[in-house]
């Protein structure tokens, strides 16, 4: 249990609103693995459509073999995720999107400590570099995720907003 789970609905659902946006990563449930078990996602869009790029472990025998999908892959370096156990890999050569927002609202509201780091500038950038060459993806999804996470400021804010 996390402190934000004791906070009020209301609020609850504010933070989650504010939180769940492209660049935030989330750990969920996943029955659609063998065997089923809870992996962390990177949210890469939102609006219209929720697209989440899973993170593993490793790289897969299969992906190793194909050129394409392993160009695909970004490291995750745990000295950068404090979220992580050990270094991890985020997969953009497939999107997930079998989860509805609400679905997943509804999965951080019954558990905050699901809401984990935010996507740091370097990754962010090496991700839109692979979905800008990348033809695993539509274009229509490509599109969407590079405009959702090139919105991310990573500015650092001014006297006045801290």
């Amino acid at each position: 249990m996390t402190l934000g789970d004791s906070f009020p609905s209301e609020l609850k659902k504010e933070l989650i609103e504010k939180d769940l946006i492209p660049g935030r990563f989330i750990y969920l449930f996943c029955p659609f693995t063998t065997p089923p078990k809870n992996k962390n996602f990177l949210v890469a869009s939102i609006n219209p459509l929720v697209l989440l790029f899973i993170v593993n472990t490793n790289v897969n025998l299969f992906i190793m073999k194909n050129p394409k999908l392993l160009e695909a892959q970004v490291l995750l370096k745990q000295s950068d995720y404090s979220f992580l156990d050990h270094d991890s890999y985020l997969d953009c050569h497939q999107i997930i999107d079998r989860f509805t927002l609400e679905e997943i609202k509804g999965i951080l509201f019954d558990d905050f400590s699901r809401i984990k780091g935010f996507i740091n500038q370097a990754t962010r950038d090496t991700i839109v570099k692979i979905l800008n060459k990348n033809m695993t993806l539509t274009l229509a999804q490509r599109v969407l995720i590079i405009k959702s996470l090139s919105a991310i400021s990573f500015e650092a804010p001014s006297i006045s907003e801290q």
